[in-house]
């Protein structure tokens, strides 16, 4: 291979593989949120519906995962608007 495209190629190869890092990032915080946020509407669900079967840890579970929900949110937003 001439070495004249040999530096072309690797900026792009460079250039995907960064991109194919962060997509894979964002995509594995973005299904972990989803996940946290059913098990939170259970839990809330469970707790406002006052069921029996629901431990008061499993309460106390349900409020840390609503106030990360709520705080997640406002850290993505305040990063949006910066850019």
């Amino acid at each position: 291979m001439p070495d004249k495209h040999k530096g072309k190629i690797k900026a792009k190869l460079d250039g995907a593989m960064k991109k194919f890092f962060w997509n894979g990032a964002i995509r594995s915080v973005y299904i972990s949120y989803i996940e946290i946020a059913i098990n939170c509407g259970a839990q809330i669900s469970m707790m406002l519906n006052g069921s029996k079967y629901q431990q008061a840890s499993e309460k106390l579970t349900g409020i840390v995962m609503l106030l990360y929900l709520v705080t997640v949110i406002v850290f993505w937003a305040g990063f949006i608007k910066k850019k």
